[in-house]
């Protein structure tokens, strides 16, 4: 996460206690007082420079033959914000010390202070006590130090949106003010069928700048159903039907949905909307249940879905299935002639296949592309996508429902493009342009480490610094 810095306003301190002081928006210095003169010469002086904003520039003085003198001064903040900070740090302005390390940077004379990592809340105040004394003492030592120092407050994060998956409810937020925000989402699961796992839903996080304003819409995957039936729809937000044929005993559940965030709302499967996701958290494949092999369904995605794992004791061949890709959907190539329903199972931008598939199979998770309902064997996990992360590949703004263009780079056509990236699959493998090492996912309030999300998906949004 990033990290944030409060401003501070202008104000002029003498000796005699004689202040002047300019309002600022934010947390700013309203007073400033020296509390302790031991051993000290009279002639020392504090100023805020205001040329940074955040400086406090004091000139001490110590008394050159007196190695326990020191000076000690309250500097008193108010926070004007609505928002609580963690008072993190006073350090040199490092600018200063470069530019002019003889004035700026004295060794000879340190300096401490309390309060740090305490909390300023909302419209409160806090009082920071710095004393500045010898930190090495002999005949050399020199004894004034110009001291630019910074001082930093950290915004304690907010979350200003968390959802839960809803019965297929679309989630508005709009930015209520300028930021860094740190956007979560978590695909879902697909579905379970016996023994036989449904895969899970993949993890993706990243941190962008928003306006106060702007709005997003939130899609909540579905979790695949499960029944012990025949088939099985998918889960909400494009989870892939299962497999049909009700002339064996088989039972196949359907795709997880992915989780997304859009630039452009309406119905989940309008091109519009699904081409205005800048990041998407992929859905699991479905478990299989019959009378010839059963399987788990395939992870979501990483940059490329999963594949599930089981065995197929019948005399056909099974045919090889793929996960989706960052261009393409999943793949199950096998033709199998039949009244109970399309032959269709190839993944889609956006999700798995929409309809009753012959065969059997577990229904292909939904994600940037939607895996493939699989025959004889668990649905392929659809892939992620997050606007900014290597290895992603965004599509143009010219593409249409009949004719997607992919324009090689990973960020959204918008220009919306999130940093410190994270997409971690449902198995718990790192992606970053390939998939890495496991490390699994974050629960859903950071309590511990799960490998992949085993139910429905979630989504939060916390703002983690302000503009």
């Amino acid at each position: 996460m990033g990290v944030g810095y409060a401003s501070i306003n202008s104000i002029t301190l003498n000796v005699n206690g004689e202040m002047i002081a300019q309002a600022q928006e934010g947390i700013f210095i309203t007073n400033v007082e020296y509390l302790k003169r031991e051993n000290a010469l009279p002639n020392e002086n504090a100023t805020l420079n205001l040329t940074n904003g955040t400086m406090l520039n004091s000139t001490i003085t110590l008394e050159p033959n007196d190695e326990t003198s020191e000076v000690s001064i309250k500097v008193s903040f108010y926070n004007k914000y609505n928002y609580d900070f963690i008072f993190k740090d006073v350090i040199y302005d490092e600018a200063l010390i470069n530019e002019m390390p003889d004035i700026y940077s004295n060794l000879d004379i340190t300096y401490t202070f309390d309060k740090q990592e305490e909390i300023i809340a909302s419209k409160d105040v806090m009082d920071i006590i710095i004393t500045f004394k010898y930190s090495n003492y002999d005949n050399s030592t020199l004894d004034t130090l110009n001291s630019i120092l910074n001082f930093q407050f950290e915004l304690v994060p907010v979350v200003v949106g968390s959802y839960n998956y809803s019965k297929g409810k679309m989630e508005t937020l709009t930015i209520p003010t300028n930021g860094l925000y740190w956007i979560e989402l978590w695909g879902a699961r697909g579905g379970t069928m016996s023994d036989y796992n449904g895969g899970k839903g993949g993890y993706t996080s990243g941190n962008i700048p928003l306006k106060a304003g702007e709005v997003l819409y939130f899609y909540l995957g579905g979790k695949g159903n499960q029944e012990e039936t025949a088939t099985n729809t998918g889960g909400y937000n494009g989870g892939g039907y299962s497999g049909y044929n009700p002339s064996s005993e088989n039972y196949n559940a359907g795709g997880g949905g992915s989780t997304d965030v859009r630039l452009v709302g309406g119905e989940w499967n309008n091109f519009n909307s699904l081409k205005s996701r800048i990041m998407v958290a992929a859905g699991g494949g479905g478990a299989t249940k019959g009378e010839k092999g059963y399987y788990t369904g395939g992870p979501g995605g990483g940059l490329i879905g999963q594949l599930g794992e089981g065995v197929y004791t019948g005399t056909n061949s099974v045919v090889e299935t793929t996960g989706a890709t960052q261009t393409s959907g999943g793949t199950s190539e096998y033709e199998y002639n039949s009244s109970y329903g399309t032959n269709e199972r190839n993944g889609k931008f956006g999700y798995a296949v929409q309809e009753i598939t012959a065969g059997f199979g577990g229904g292909g998770g939904s994600g940037y592309y939607g895996g493939a309902t699989s025959w004889g064997r668990g649905g392929s996990g659809g892939s992620s996508f997050i606007s900014g992360h290597n290895g992603c590949d965004a599509i143009l703004s010219t593409s249409t429902a009949t004719n997607i263009i992919h324009s090689g780079q990973s960020i959204h056509y918008s220009g919306y493009t999130f940093t410190d990236t994270i997409m971690v699959d449902g198995y718990g493998y790192n992606w970053t342009t390939e998939k890495g090492n496991y490390t699994g996912m974050p629960n859903f309030n950071h309590t511990s480490t799960i490998t992949g999300n085993n139910g429905s998906g979630y989504a939060k949004i916390t703002l983690i610094k302000l503009n």
